[in-house]
């Protein structure tokens, strides 16, 4: 079995946790740019010159497994699972495959967040009202490893 086609446990009294050290999505970009090693990636992916990142928030592994039929072309894709971040909000991961970081490393960490006696709304960048902070001042991590990306 290829080291990226490795199982999910499937056993709902054994949850899932971050594999920070390994398949994670803190380590995806990291490792796209050669940064860290890329053992965990797709064969077609490892090495390639470039590739698309695809990112379907809230689609898991077993989900994309159990309904293979209803998604043929994203089923036969090569890979394997990789696991999201503690804590799993939409925030928190897609700060962590920008940055390879971890939520505690760069301080996103939900949906919400007090910021400067305000409580900003991180996916939309808003607080309802009046112009949001410099991303800069709340998150000091440079996304993709400095590279330009187009997005």
């Amino acid at each position: 079995m290829p080291p990226y086609a490795r199982p999910v446990p499937s056993d709902p009294a054994r949850p899932v946790v971050p594999d920070y050290g390994g398949a994670c999505v803190s380590r995806v970009v990291t490792a796209l740019l050669g940064r860290i090693e890329a053992g965990f990636l797709p064969d077609p992916v490892a090495g390639a010159e470039q590739t698309v990142l695809l990112v379907l928030d809230g689609l898991g592994w077993e989900a994309l497994r159990e309904h293979a039929a209803t998604m043929p072309t994203l089923a036969a894709f090569a890979g394997g699972s990789v696991t999201t971040v503690a804590p799993s909000t939409t925030a928190a991961a897609l700060t962590s495959i920008t940055t390879g970081l971890t939520p505690a490393e760069h301080g996103i960490v939900g949906y919400r967040m007090r910021v400067e006696g305000r409580v900003l709304n991180v996916l939309r960048w808003s607080w309802g009202g009046g112009r949001p902070p410099d991303p800069f001042t709340v998150q000091r991590h440079t996304p993709f490893g400095g590279r330009e990306v187009s997005v």
